[in-house]
């Protein structure tokens, strides 16, 4: 279900439902590609998106993870039933994260999380993701940070 989103807002620029352009669409289908070949593997797989900023990245992750998220919740696709995960460390973007998830069935807010807290509850309770897809890649910590929380040696293998 969609609801209407303020045009001029952060969570209408970051609506997964606005159509993607030609070159968007074709990269999405190879990380779509690159997910599904790496699922069944134990070993960690990365694809990494570069781009300036105003690129439209945060869009591009946000709406390739409203497919994942669709499609894990479809009996019979390859990512039915995974545990996946869209992390990100900027408070007030993992705020409009949440937002637009709780207008979609597809997202739950929960699924949108901080990585240390992610990090801390996975090692917790032993859970390990299928799929995480991280906006603001270069926020990860690359030392442990007491302040925060993190003690493992960087978030990213974390």
């Amino acid at each position: 279900m969609k609801r209407m989103i303020k045009s001029n807002s952060s969570a209408a620029k970051l609506n997964p439902l606005e159509k993607l352009t030609n070159e968007q669409e074709k990269l999405v289908e190879q990380i779509e590609r690159f997910v599904k070949k790496h699922l069944e593997n134990d070993n960690p797989a990365v694809f990494v998106l570069f781009g300036d900023a105003g690129t439209g990245k945060s869009y591009l992750l946000n709406h390739l993870f409203f497919r994942f998220q669709s499609k894990q919740r479809q009996e019979g696709d390859p990512l039915a039933g995974r545990h996946n995960y869209f992390l990100v460390n900027h408070p007030e973007l993992l705020k409009v994260y949440r937002g637009i998830a709780g207008q979609y069935q597809q997202l739950l807010k929960k699924d949108f999380q901080r990585p240390t807290s992610f990090i801390n509850r996975s090692k917790k309770s032993g859970q390990k993701a299928d799929l995480v897809v991280i906006d603001e890649a270069h926020l990860l910590l690359s030392k442990p940070d007491p302040y925060n929380n993190f003690y493992g040696e960087d978030q990213l293998s974390e």
